[in-house]
C-alpha cells in the first residue's frame, strides 16, 4: 500500500466550518443486478451513486469534478480503472471510490446489490468445491466446473485490482473500497455496508425488542424459529446464523427462548446453521419446511391447538412472505388489529396526508387457555408471530402495513452516502476522514434540532469507525447500522427517505 506522504489536518479550527471542496471524484461501481421483479430488495448500486452525487454536491463538489463509471464484470471495472489512473491530472487532489464488481447474482436478487463480494467470493470458492465433490451427473460436473473457473477468474481479476490500487496511490490517488476488507487490497478506507452476520443480528435484534426478551423466564419462554435459507451459499447462511446467535444465543441457552420445532435448544451454538438452514426457498420449499418442522396438518379445529408460535426470523423478505402464507394455509390468524390495535392501512393513509401519527404498542403476549376455557372462547387465541424479514422488498410493504410482517431491514443508503461524501472531502482536502465526517453528522444534528426534525429518516445515526489489518497494514472502516423498517416508520424511513413513492407502498 502506498499511502500519500503528507501530513493530515487534525484541526479543522471552527467547528461550525468544513474544508472547502476540492479536486475530483471518480466513482466504479457494479452495474444493477437486472429485474423485472417487485421481489427484490429497493436498494441498488445506481441509488446509491445519485445519493453519493448529491451529498457531494452538498459539501461544495461541482457536477464537473465528479465522474461515475458502471461495470457489469471486475475485467471490465478494471479496464476502467487504469484509464482513469493514466487520465489522472497531476497536482490535483483526487479519490477514487470503488465497489469491485463482482458477479452475485443469486446472492443479490435475495439481499440486494449492498452484500459483501469479498464474502461470497470466499463462499462460492469452498461451496463450489464441496458441491462438485458430491456431483455424481455430467451435467452437474459441468455447471460446479463453470462455477470455480468464474472464481478463479475473479481472484485473478482481484490481484489485479489489488496492483491498480497501489499503482492509483503511488500517484498520491485516495483510494475508498465499498464493502468488507478483502485480503491484498489494501485502500485507504473502507466504508463497510452490509454482510450476512449484520443482517442476521439485526432480525434477532427486531424479535428481542418486540417480543420484550429480555424478561421473558424458563417458566414462560418466548417460541422462536429460526429459518435460514442455504440454498446460495452455505458459507452465507452459516455467517448470518453466527449473527443470529450472537444476539438469541444467550436466550437459547438459558431456556427463556425455546425452538417449537426443537431444531435449536440448550445445547445449541453458532455451529448449529445447518440445523435451521433450508435449501429450497421457494413457496412450496417453505411450506414443507413449515409443516415438517411444526407438525401442520391444515386441519386443526381451533387456532389454540397450533403450536405456540412467538417468533419466526425468515432471513430475507421473499422467505418472509413464504412463511406467512404457509402460516396462513395453517391456520394462524392476525392481522394488524391484532398483532398491533393502533396500526391499519387506513392510518398509515392519513398519517401520508399529515393527519395522525402513528404509535406503536409493544407485542401483546399470546392469551394462555385454562383446562376450562369454553370451544368459543378458544377461536379468539392470539395466534399470530412477529415475523421478520430482509430487503424492503416493495411486494412486502403491505404485509408490513397491515402487521402480517412485523419489519424488515435495509441499508441505510442515505447514512452511507454521507459518510463517504465526508471521506472523499477530507481526502481531498489532507484532513483526516473521521474528523471531517464526524463534523458533518453534529452538523446535520444541530439542523435537525433547529428544525424540530425528530424522525427516523431525518435522524443521522452516528457512523461506527474501526481499524481493520489487512497485510499487516491498518486501514479505517465506517459502517451504519441497518435501518428497520415497521409500520410505524415506514413513511418517515421509506418514503419522506425518498427510497420508495407512496405507490409503492400500495398506497
Amino acid at each position: 500500500m502506498n499511502q500519500q506522504t503528507q501530513p493530515e489536518n487534525t484541526d479543522l479550527g471552527d467547528a461550525q466550518l468544513l474544508p472547502p471542496a476540492q479536486g475530483n471524484v471518480q466513482l466504479f461501481i457494479p452495474a444493477d443486478s437486472f429485474s423485472l421483479s417487485t421481489q427484490t430488495p429497493i436498494n441498488t448500486w445506481s441509488e446509491l451513486s445519485s445519493a453519493i452525487h448529491s451529498q457531494l454536491q452538498t459539501y461544495g463538489f461541482s457536477t464537473k469534478q465528479i465522474g461515475t463509471t458502471k461495470s457489469d464484470s471486475l475485467a471490465k471495472q478494471i479496464d476502467a480503472l487504469t484509464q482513469a489512473i493514466d487520465d489522472a491530472p497531476e497536482n490535483t487532489p483526487q479519490t477514487f471510490i470503488i465497489a469491485p464488481a463482482l458477479a452475485n447474482d443469486n446472492i443479490r436478487q435475495q439481499y440486494g446489490d449492498y452484500v459483501s463480494d469479498s464474502q461470497m467470493l470466499a463462499e462460492s470458492s469452498e461451496n463450489s468445491s464441496k458441491t462438485a465433490s458430491r456431483s455424481s451427473g455430467d451435467s452437474e460436473q459441468h455447471s460446479d466446473d463453470d462455477e470455480v473457473s468464474a472464481i478463479e477468474q475473479n481472484q485473478q481479476d482481484l490481484k489485479s485490482l489489488a496492483q491498480l490500487i497501489d499503482t492509483a496511490q503511488a500517484q498520491h490517488i485516495r483510494v475508498i473500497e465499498l464493502g468488507s476488507p478483502m485480503q491484498a487490497i489494501t485502500p485507504d478506507c473502507v466504508v463497510d455496508l452490509v454482510s450476512a452476520y449484520q443482517i442476521g443480528a439485526a432480525q434477532a435484534q427486531e424479535l428481542v425488542n418486540k417480543l420484550d426478551i429480555t424478561h421473558a423466564t424458563p417458566s414462560n419462554p418466548i417460541s422462536i424459529e429460526v429459518f435460514i435459507p442455504s440454498s446460495n451459499d452455505a458459507l452465507f447462511a452459516r455467517a448470518m446464523f453466527n449473527g443470529v446467535w450472537s444476539v438469541l444465543g444467550q436466550y437459547y441457552a438459558s431456556g427463556v427462548v425455546v425452538s417449537p420445532s426443537g431444531r435449536l435448544s440448550q445445547t445449541s451454538n453458532e455451529d448449529s446453521w445447518s440445523t435451521v438452514s433450508v435449501e429450497e426457498t421457494t413457496k412450496d420449499g417453505i411450506s414443507t419446511a413449515i409443516t415438517e418442522r411444526l407438525g401442520l396438518n391444515h386441519s386443526r379445529e381451533h387456532a389454540s391447538s397450533l403450536p405456540k408460535l412467538d417468533g419466526v426470523l425468515s432471513g430475507n423478505d421473499a422467505m418472509a412472505q413464504y412463511v406467512i402464507d404457509a402460516l396462513k394455509q395453517a391456520g394462524y390468524t392476525g392481522t394488524s388489529a391484532t398483532i398491533n390495535p393502533n396500526i391499519s392501512i387506513g392510518g398509515i393513509v392519513k398519517q401520508l396526508a399529515g393527519e395522525a401519527d402513528l404509535q406503536r404498542n409493544a407485542v401483546p403476549q399470546p392469551r394462555r387457555q385454562s383446562s376450562t376455557s369454553s370451544a368459543d372462547s378458544k377461536t379468539q387465541v392470539l395466534t399470530w408471530p412477529i415475523i421478520t424479514g430482509y430487503g424492503a422488498y416493495t411486494s412486502n410493504l403491505a404485509y408490513i402495513i397491515d402487521g402480517s410482517q412485523w419489519s424488515t431491514s435495509l441499508v441505510n443508503r442515505n447514512a452511507v452516502a454521507q459518510s463517504i461524501a465526508g471521506c472523499v472531502l477530507a481526502y481531498n482536502t489532507n484532513n483526516k476522514p473521521k474528523t471531517v465526517v464526524r463534523q458533518i453528522e453534529k452538523q446535520v444534528k444541530q439542523q435537525q434540532k433547529a428544525a424540530k426534525q425528530h424522525n427516523d429518516q431525518q435522524t443521522i445515526q452516528s457512523s461506527a469507525w474501526d481499524t481493520v489489518r489487512i497485510d499487516q497494514v491498518s486501514i479505517p472502516q465506517v459502517s451504519q447500522s441497518l435501518l428497520a423498517v415497521s409500520a410505524s416508520n415506514l413513511k418517515s424511513v421509506l418514503i419522506d427517505g425518498q427510497y420508495i413513492s407512496p405507490a409503492d407502498a400500495g398506497l
